[in-house]
């Protein structure tokens, strides 16, 4: 398992104020573990990262932004905290391998097409909580 501490020592990511900003594609594999204080996962972080299999999300994570995790094809596994309150649009798009997902009850926003062409999710939990889903979020899920 790579820490996310350990990638940006390499100069492979990069965190400002409590932003994870960007994740290089290019040496993110396997299962990332964001073992740092993190407010957020910014737009794109870790978009086109096709060799991630899994992220372990600290609780101190309030948003997972647009487009986060989009085009990450290995992907197979997030465990979102408690803690997350909005998932943003195209947050997982073609994350392929990503089979099933719980929403916490703290998320009330899922934004568009942010499941669209999860191909292999076959089990979603959504709490009461989520008061707003955006159009096509689970678009081209089969």
């Amino acid at each position: 398992m790579a820490k996310l501490s350990e990638l940006i020592q390499a100069g492979h990511a990069i965190v400002e104020d409590g932003k994870l900003r960007r994740v290089d594609p290019e040496h993110a594999t396997g299962h990332i573990e964001i073992d740092m204080d993190i407010k957020s996962i910014e737009c794109l972080a870790f978009c086109d990262c096709k060799n991630i299999t899994g992220v372990t999300i600290p609780d101190s994570v309030k948003e997972i932004g647009d487009a986060a995790f989009m085009n990450c094809e290995s992907l197979e596994r997030i465990d979102i905290p408690d803690s997350v309150t909005k998932i943003g649009y195209n947050a997982f798009y073609n994350c392929f391998s990503l089979s099933s997902i719980t929403i916490p009850n703290s998320v009330t926003t899922i934004g568009y097409d942010a499941f669209t062409y999860c191909y292999s999710l076959s089990s979603i939990t959504i709490p009461n909580s989520v008061t707003s889903i955006g159009e096509y979020t689970f678009a081209n899920c089969f």
